[in-house]
């Protein structure tokens, strides 16, 4: 997915508190030691699932538990740098 398309979907703003699934990579840290002839890094790939919160200092932030009642608050949430997404999908059909 290009990241023109993906910008769109996560600042449009009638896919907020939509169900999405968001792919992106995953930097790791180790603090096993390694040479350079020892090198074999392996890509990770994940997915996450939530509710579409909108955008904050170039991080994709998605709740977990939504309140159903007047409040509307989430209880929990994550947050994905904007820079580290391969690809987002909105996952219901907007039914209220």
């Amino acid at each position: 997915m290009s990241n023109r398309l993906i910008k769109d979907i996560i600042t449009s703003k009638k896919n907020l508190n939509r169900l999405v699934i968001v792919e992106w990579f995953d930097p790791c840290d180790h603090s096993d030691e390694m040479t350079i002839t020892d090198m074999d890094v392996q890509k990770a790939i994940y997915e996450s699932s939530g509710f579409l919160m909108g955008v904050s200092n170039d991080h994709l932030v998605i709740g977990y538990n939504k309140d159903r009642g007047e409040t509307g608050k989430y209880k929990g949430y994550g947050t994905i740098p904007l820079s580290l997404i391969i690809n987002v999908h909105i996952m219901d059909r907007n039914c209220e």
